[in-house]
């Protein structure tokens, strides 16, 4: 294994392994603590060998958690549960806690008062509401949260001017390919919550990861889990029973990802940012002949001939 050329089967005992271990030489039984489990998950599904990755980390989890006499106890953190992936198949007893749950809802991240002390301590009160426009919006549970990676990122840096720090952590492959090259999702809805808007969606709490790609519900519920919506409050359920749920975005950072996202999809269609902006200065100013000419060059780069397959082949447009 310290050589990372391990097979798999003695890879899926490292943590029954490890924990054994430790009990045998301090005489207390171990607490695992898992991380962003299912980071590796969404790699492998993006990547194309999600089996492989599910198969090996189902054995993992289930050598570590289940009949594991070396264990005292496991806390699992991750963005999404990933259902009905098999990976937890060989645990049981197993607690999950979601954003929308009440347990736990202060621990994701800072609330409003242990924002206020670190301001003051760090003596830039003064720029509480830049905080609270860019970091503040999350609603765990009932519990206001602000971003903590963000927030602390602004309190270390000289100059305290708010950054979107967040937006640069880790990749926005999967949200691109949803949002923009997907097609899955009504461009109305977009506009509205980018406008301030509120939508009702239904939310999963069981999102089966294989199917985000078809299903728009799991496109709302990965969105609000991973960070880019806000469940302002339940209103009801929708006519399959699933509950919906008041979406908005959480604040201006969020705000700030989803337009970085639509400039860079229209940036590589148009061939460069200098052609954006001729393009919507074309739009506002009525030049139609300069409008259609950069929008042909959109098209012609960015669409597909199987994006106008099927019974509707012109909703691509």
């Amino acid at each position: 294994m310290l050589d990372a050329n391990a097979p798999d089967e003695t890879l899926q005992r490292g943590l029954a392994l490890l924990s054994q271990w430790l009990h045998r030489a301090t005489g207390e039984r171990a607490f695992i603590l898992v991380d962003e489990y299912d980071t590796p998950i969404h790699a492998a599904f993006q990547h194309g060998y999600c089996d492989e990755a599910v198969g090996l980390f189902r054995n993992l989890f289930s050598g570590a958690f289940k009949d594991n006499a070396s264990l005292h106890r496991g806390v699992m953190t991750g963005i999404l549960r990933i259902a009905k992936e098999s990976i937890f198949s060989g645990l049981n007893n197993l607690e999950v806690y979601s954003i929308l749950r009440p347990e736990f809802s202060s621990h994701f991240g800072f609330t409003p008062a242990e924002v206020g002390t670190l301001a003051a301590e760090c003596g830039v009160t003064d720029r509480m509401p830049d905080i609270e426009r860019w970091y503040n919006g999350y609603r765990f549970g009932g519990q206001t949260i602000y971003n903590p990676w963000s927030v602390l990122s602004f309190l270390s840096s000289l100059d305290h001017l708010p950054r979107p720090y967040w937006l640069h952590t880790g990749s926005d492959d999967i949200l691109r390919e949803l949002l923009v090259e997907g097609g899955k999702v009504d461009g109305a809805d977009l506009e509205a919550l980018l406008t301030g808007g509120v939508i009702q969606k239904a939310i999963d709490e069981h999102l089966v990861l294989r199917e985000v790609r078809s299903s728009s519900a799991s496109i709302w519920s990965f969105l609000l889990f991973s960070g880019y919506l806000r469940a302002d409050a339940q209103v009801g359920e929708d006519a399959l029973g699933r509950p919906l749920w008041a979406l908005t975005l959480p604040n201006h950072e969020v705000r700030l990802a989803y337009r970085s996202l639509f400039a860079g999809f229209l940036d590589r269609g148009l061939g460069g940012d200098d052609r954006t902006t001729l393009l919507c200065r074309a739009l506002l100013a009525g030049d139609i002949a300069a409008f259609e000419q950069h929008l042909e060059s959109l098209l012609v780069a960015t669409l597909s001939h199987h994006d106008l397959g099927g019974r509707l082949p012109e909703a691509v447009y």
